[in-house]
């Protein structure tokens, strides 16, 4: 599945995602084993403040989406794996990392994990 991301992420960095401090990739549960992925960027990131996410100031129109048969816990973290290693090596990891003070993913009604955090 790296690729399918891969593929959907380098698509919207191409057309370009709004400026701000924050990225945050949410997760949604859609029901019989149906899953999706959005981009949000917020303005400010605030590693002290959990809600950082809430306000977002652009929000991706393509929504990756995906069939898993397991739980949301199994989900989340192979998400967290395939987003790890596409900092590591997906065309657009540097920009990313350079541009956002903080990347994270979460289930919107839950925990945000942070994949990445400027020094």
């Amino acid at each position: 599945m790296f690729e399918d991301v891969s593929k959907w992420l380098d698509s919207i960095m191409l057309e370009g995602i709004s400026e701000g401090e924050g990225v945050c990739f949410n997760l949604y549960e859609d029901g019989g084993n149906n899953w999706s992925m959005d981009i949000e960027v917020s303005e400010k990131y605030d590693p002290d403040d959990d809600d950082w996410a809430c306000d977002p100031i652009y929000n991706s129109d393509e929504v990756f989406t995906w069939k898993q048969d397991d739980e949301w816990d199994e989900v989340l973290e192979d998400m967290i794996q395939i987003l790890l290693k596409y900092m590591n090596e997906g065309k657009y990891a540097d920009q990313l990392k350079e541009n956002y003070k903080a990347i994270a993913v979460g289930f919107v009604d839950g925990d945000l994990e942070l994949l990445y955090e400027q020094e």
